[in-house]
């Protein structure tokens, strides 16, 4: 048995006082097999040690809600702690590629930038493509083949009426030879 390091011992105490719920997370990080890669990645500089210090302050509350809506940070460093903290029983289970899908469609319909089509896109979205894959979640985790593939619909809708919108028409106007023009553009 090994003899208990004081300052590990500070930082474990340090850590349940500042935030409970990443308690998991700090004794996954104690006990990793390569301690060089966690010291590496949790350099002040890295994205990582910025949203951990973000939870472990409070300022950040442990969600995945909380953490989808950090955009001031590297996405993929997010997603790894939200993905690290869920496999440790911090943050519930979730289909993670929804969650993404999700997120990308709400992201790509704020950019539309006509109201009247963003509405229409925003229906689009919700009853079909989201509808679809809330459908085969409910059998199976999506794969990111589904996710991309969803983006893929919408980003080409939303080009579509955009380009509609750029020749002074709109969806209920549009017959084939503007379809047409569109394809061959």
């Amino acid at each position: 048995m090994r003899a208990e390091d004081p300052a590990g011992r500070a930082a474990r105490q340090r850590a349940r006082a500042h935030h409970p719920g990443l308690q998991p997370l700090h004794e996954a990080l104690l006990a990793a097999e390569r301690p060089e890669a966690v010291i590496s990645w949790l350099q002040p500089c890295r994205p990582g040690y910025k949203i951990l210090a973000r939870l472990a302050s409070g300022e950040l509350d442990l969600s995945h809600a909380v953490l989808d809506a950090v955009t001031d940070l590297h996405r993929n460093a997010t997603g790894h702690i939200a993905a690290l903290l869920t496999a440790l029983g911090a943050l519930p289970g979730r289909d993670t590629h929804l969650a993404c899908l999700e997120r990308d469609i709400a992201a790509m319909l704020d950019s539309a930038a006509d109201q009247d089509m963003r509405r229409l896109l925003r229906r689009y979205a919700t009853w079909g493509l989201l509808r679809h894959a809330r459908a085969k979640a409910r059998q199976a985790p999506l794969t990111s083949g589904v996710r991309h593939g969803q983006t893929a619909r919408l980003k080409t809708a939303v080009h579509f009426t955009s380009w509609l919108a750029s020749h002074g028409l709109d969806l209920a106007a549009c017959r084939q030879p503007d379809l047409d023009t569109y394809l061959l553009a």
